[in-house]
C-alpha cells in the first residue's frame, strides 16, 4: 500500500497538541491549513472528529460486591488476581464496543487504558477521482466512580493523506476527549444510561487546543440482557441501541483559504448530525464476538450543497455515514486484552461539503488493560463459616447460561439468581485463607477469608463445578447445584502440595586406564538432558540435579566411549570415576551398515568346550561396546556357533551359554541390557561344509547383528 505507513504516523499520540501539515509537528511553530487542489467539497469522515481512543477490551462478567473482612483478617488477593471478565472501551473510551456505548453499571473502582488504530486506504474517497488513506492511534481511559457513574477520556492523533490537497500529507496531534457516563437498571435484564463528552481538537497554530471549536454529544443508552428474560438461549446475549446528537463546532477551525477537501484531511466536520447504533454480542470462554451498526446523519445541508457534491445523493439520509463492523475481543484473566474489527461503509462514498461518509472499509486493532483501584477486594466472605455440607448435590440436567449482567450484583440472592457460600480447608480440616475459588469460565472468583470461608454471589441457576487453589496446594474441585433464590453450601477440601525434592550434585572424573586425567564430553540423560565438557584435569560437577536414575556418556576423540547407568540420592554429592579405554591404532571391529552387522578382524576366543572367554579379549570386547553407546544402534542380536561335534543338545546349550557370556561382558562396558538379544544355533548353520581344520575355524564364531 503506497500510504501504509500512516498508520505508524497516526499512532503517535505524543505531545505538542496542533493540526499541521506535512512539516514537523513537535516544534510548535504555527501550522497552516493545507491549500486546495479541488473546490469539490468534502470535509472530514463523519463522527471522526469527535471520536477518539478506544483500546483494546475486557469482557464482562460481574463479580460479586460485600463489604471487605475485618482488620484482623487474613491478607486478601490484590483486586487483579480475583477480578471476573470486564468490559472493554468504544473508540470515545467509554464502556462500550466500537462506536456503540453500553448501559451496562461498571464495576466500582475498575480503571482503563487503551490503545487503538485505524488505517484505511481507498481510491474515489471522499472526493470522485481522488485517492485518500488515513491512520488513527487514540490512547484512552475511564475510571468508573461508584458503579453508576463513569468518566473517561481520550487523545488522539490523526494523519490523513489524500491527492486532493496540497501537502498530500496533513497531520492532526492533540485532539482530546473528556466525558461521563451513568448507568441505571429498571429491571434485571434492562439497562438505561446517558452518555455526555466534549471533543476538542487541536489549534490550527501554537500549542493550545481549539477550546472555541468543540465538539459537545448526549446519547442515551438502552441495553437488554436476553439471556435472562429468553431460556431457551444456550449462550450469553447482550444488545444495545444508542440514538444521540452533536453540536459540532470544529468548522471554526477552518480559514478562508480551506476547501472541503481540506476540511476532511483536517477532520473538521461545519454540520451537527443526529447518531444512532445497534451492536449485539455474546462471550464464549474469554472471547467476545460482536456485531455492530452505526450512522451518522447531518442536518442543516440545503438541496443545492447537496447537488454540487454527487448526483447520487438526494437527501441527508443518502449524504449520511453507514457502518457495519464485525469484531472479535480477547481478554486474558490477568486483565489485558485484544481487539480487532472492521468497518465496512455503506451508502454513499462521495462525501458532501462538510460532511464526509464512512471510508469503504476501515481496520480497527486495539489493545488494553483493567484493574480494580481504590476499593476492597471483589469478593470476601463476611459470615461465619458454615458447617461442611455433605455430598454436592447432583448435577442438573442443563446448566443455565452464564450471561452477563447489566446489574451489579446484590448481597442477596435475588429471585431469578442464586449464590454459593462455602469453606475451604486443608486435608487436616485446618481453614486456608487466602485460596482463590473459580465458579467457572467467565464467572467471578472468590477469596477465602482468615476462617477459611468464601461467598460467590449472583450465579445463574445450574449446576457448577468450583475449583479451589492455594499457594502450597493442589488445586480442589468441588461440584454444586445453585436454585433461584437460594444460597448453595460447598466444602472443598485441598491435599498439600508434597515438598520439592532436594537436589543433588554429581562430581565426575574421567580417567585412562593408567588413572591419567582424560579430557572429554559427558552427556547426562534423566528427567531432563544434561551436557558438560571436562577441561584437562578431567574433573567434570553438575550441581543442582534431581535424585533419580541418569544414564551418563562420557566420550574422549582417542578412548572408547563409556556409557553407565547412574542412581543419584537426594542430597549430598555423588562422586563417579569413569575409566575410558584407549582406542588401538588399528581398529578390529567395522560397521558393514548393507548387512547390518559388525565385522570382527579377529573372532572372539573361548575356551576349549566351555563359554568362558579365552585371554586376549578385552580389546576387542571394549571397541564392540564403543560401537554401539557412541553410533546410532540401538539393537544388538549375538548369535553364537560351534563346529559339528557332540551331541547337538550339548552344541546348542554351549553356544547359548557363549552369547550370554558376550552380552555379559557388553553390558559391564556400558551398553543397555535392554538392547541386546542372544541366541545359539549349535552347529546347525555352518558356513563351510566338512571337518577340516579351517572348515571348524569357520564355523566356531559369534555374529553381532545391529539396528537402529
Amino acid at each position: 500500500m503506497k500510504n501504509a505507513w500512516l498508520v505508524l504516523a497516526g499512532l503517535l499520540v505524543v505531545a505538542g497538541p496542533a493540526r499541521a501539515d506535512g512539516r514537523d509537528t513537535a516544534s510548535g511553530a504555527r501550522r497552516a491549513v493545507p491549500a486546495p487542489v479541488s473546490m469539490m467539497a468534502v470535509p472530514d469522515a463523519e463522527n471522526e472528529a469527535a471520536e477518539p481512543a478506544r483500546p483494546a477490551t475486557v469482557p464482562d462478567a460481574a463479580p460479586a460486591r460485600v463489604p471487605a473482612p475485618a482488620p484482623s483478617a487474613a491478607p486478601i488477593p490484590a483486586a487483579a488476581e480475583v477480578a471476573a471478565a470486564r468490559d472493554g472501551l468504544s473508540l470515545e473510551g467509554v464502556t462500550g464496543w466500537l462506536r456503540v456505548a453500553s448501559p451496562r453499571r461498571a464495576r466500582p473502582g475498575e480503571l482503563r487504558l487503551g490503545l487503538a488504530a485505524t488505517y484505511y486506504e481507498t481510491d474515489s474517497y471522499p472526493i470522485s477521482g481522488t485517492w485518500a488513506s488515513q491512520g488513527t492511534g487514540r490512547l484512552a481511559g475511564s475510571y468508573s466512580v461508584d458503579g453508576h457513574w463513569e468518566i473517561y477520556g481520550a487523545l488522539r492523533s490523526l494523519a490523513t493523506s489524500t491527492s486532493a490537497t496540497v501537502p498530500k500529507l496533513v497531520q492532526a496531534q492533540g485532539d482530546f476527549l473528556l466525558g461521563g457516563r451513568g448507568a441505571w437498571n429498571p429491571a434485571a435484564a434492562i439497562g438505561l444510561g446517558a452518555d455526555l463528552r466534549v471533543f476538542v481538537p487541536a489549534g490550527t497554530g501554537g500549542l493550545l487546543p481549539a477550546f472555541g471549536a468543540p465538539a459537545v454529544t448526549l446519547r442515551g443508552l438502552l441495553g437488554w440482557d436476553a439471556a435472562r428474560t429468553v431460556s431457551s438461549l444456550k449462550v450469553p446475549l447482550d444488545l444495545a441501541v444508542n440514538l444521540g446528537a452533536t453540536w459540532d463546532r470544529t468548522g471554526e477551525l477552518a480559514t478562508a483559504a480551506s476547501s472541503p477537501a481540506a476540511d476532511y484531511a483536517s477532520a473538521i466536520v461545519r454540520h451537527p448530525h443526529f447518531s444512532g447504533g445497534f451492536a449485539i454480542a455474546t462471550r464464549l470462554a474469554g472471547f467476545e464476538p460482536f456485531l455492530e451498526f452505526s450512522a451518522d446523519v447531518p442536518v442543516g445541508v440545503d438541496d443545492a450543497a447537496l447537488k454540487k457534491a454527487t448526483a447520487s445523493v438526494s437527501s441527508i439520509f443518502g449524504a449520511a455515514a453507514w457502518r457495519l463492523a464485525p469484531g472479535l475481543r480477547w481478554t486474558a484473566s490477568s486483565g489485558a486484552s485484544l481487539g480487532a474489527a472492521v468497518e465496512i461503509g455503506l451508502g454513499n462514498r462521495v462525501a458532501i461539503p462538510g460532511f464526509a461518509s464512512a471510508p469503504p472499509v476501515n481496520f480497527v486493532v486495539s489493545l488494553g488493560w483493567a484493574t480494580d483501584v481504590g476499593r476492597p477486594p471483589p469478593v470476601v466472605a463476611q459470615a461465619p463459616a458454615p458447617a461442611p455440607c455433605p455430598a454436592p448435590a447432583a448435577a442438573a440436567p442443563a446448566a443455565a447460561p452464564s450471561a452477563p449482567d447489566f446489574l451489579l450484583p446484590s448481597i442477596e440472592p435475588s429471585a431469578v439468581t442464586g449464590s454459593v457460600t462455602g469453606k475451604v480447608s486443608a486435608a487436616d480440616g485446618s481453614p486456608v485463607a487466602g485460596a482463590i475459588v473459580a465458579m467457572g469460565p467467565g464467572l467471578p472468583r472468590a477469596a477465602t477469608d482468615e476462617t477459611g470461608s468464601f461467598a460467590a454471589r449472583e450465579l445463574a441457576p445450574g449446576a457448577f463445578e468450583l475449583q479451589a487453589s492455594a499457594p502450597g496446594f493442589v488445586a480442589g474441585r468441588a461440584k454444586v447445584s445453585v436454585e433461584a433464590g437460594k444460597a448453595a453450601a460447598v466444602q472443598v477440601t485441598l491435599e498439600r502440595e508434597p515438598p520439592p525434592a532436594p537436589k543433588t550434585a554429581l562430581l565426575l572424573a574421567l580417567v585412562d586406564a593408567a588413572g591419567r586425567p582424560v579430557a572429554g564430553r559427558v552427556t547426562l540423560t534423566g528427567p531432563k538432558t544434561l551436557d558438560g565438557t571436562a577441561p584437562a584435569s578431567g574433573v567434570l560437577r553438575f550441581d543442582s540435579i534431581a535424585a533419580g536414575t541418569w544414564t551418563m556418556l562420557a566420550t574422549s576423540p582417542v578412548h572408547f566411549a563409556a556409557r553407565r547407568e547412574l542412581k543419584l540420592q537426594a542430597g549430598g554429592t555423588g562422586l563417579q570415576v569413569v575409566v575410558l579405554a584407549a582406542r588401538p591404532a588399528a581398529p578390529s571391529v567395522a560397521v558393514d551398515e548393507a548387512r547390518g552387522r559388525l565385522v570382527l578382524a579377529k573372532p572372539l576366543g573361548f575356551e576349549e568346550k566351555k563359554p568362558a572367554f579365552a585371554p586376549g579379549n578385552d580389546a576387542v570386547l571394549d571397541e564392540i561396546a564403543d560401537a554401539m553407546v557412541s553410533g546410532p544402534w540401538k539393537k544388538l542380536h549375538i548369535v553364537a556357533h560351534v563346529e559339528k561335534a557332540g551331541r547337538p543338545i550339548d552344541a546348542k546349550r554351549l553356544t547359548e551359554a557363549r552369547a550370554k557370556t558376550v552380552a555379559d561382558a557388553l553390558v559391564a562396558r556400558g551398553v543397555p541390557a535392554a538392547w541386546i538379544e542372544t541366541a545359539g544355533k549349535g552347529f546347525d548353520e555352518p558356513l563351510m561344509p566338512g571337518a577340516s581344520p579351517r572348515a571348524r575355524q569357520a564355523n566356531r564364531r559369534v555374529e553381532l547383528l545391529v539396528s537402529r
